[in-house]
């Protein structure tokens, strides 16, 4: 599970609708990505990189 990105997402108060729009995405597939349960594409991972102001690193490879 992306357990960074769901944190940096409640810090900034952004719903899972609010973030699944941002990439194009329905809140269920977005949901499921969040879970771990499918990967996000790298223009996806580019996406929230800018919205959260942070590396795609940070977010997706440093555990």
């Amino acid at each position: 599970p992306k357990t960074k990105l769901r944190k940096l997402r409640l810090s900034e108060e952004f719903t899972t609708d609010y973030v699944a729009n941002l990439i194009g995405l329905q809140r269920r597939q977005y949901e499921q990505k969040e879970q771990g349960k499918y990967p996000f594409n790298d223009y996806e991972m580019e996406i929230l990189a800018k919205t959260f102001d942070v590396s795609i690193e940070d977010i997706f490879f440093n555990y």
